[in-house]
């Protein structure tokens, strides 16, 4: 019983860590995604400036 025991909390634990490695995972992407758009946006944001 004690080694079922283990190999459930052990297997629990893994998965509540892969499961935090995902979330981190996507709030990175999230503001890179963000960062990329702010970039990606600067050559219009400035062409707008010089045209008014």
């Amino acid at each position: 019983m004690r080694i079922q025991d283990t190999n459930r909390i052990l297997n629990e634990s893994r998965n509540a860590r892969h499961a935090h490695a995902i979330h981190s995972h996507e709030q990175e992407g999230g503001i890179m995604q963000k960062a990329w758009k702010a970039v990606a946006s600067l050559p219009t944001k400035i062409s707008q400036m010089f045209k008014h």
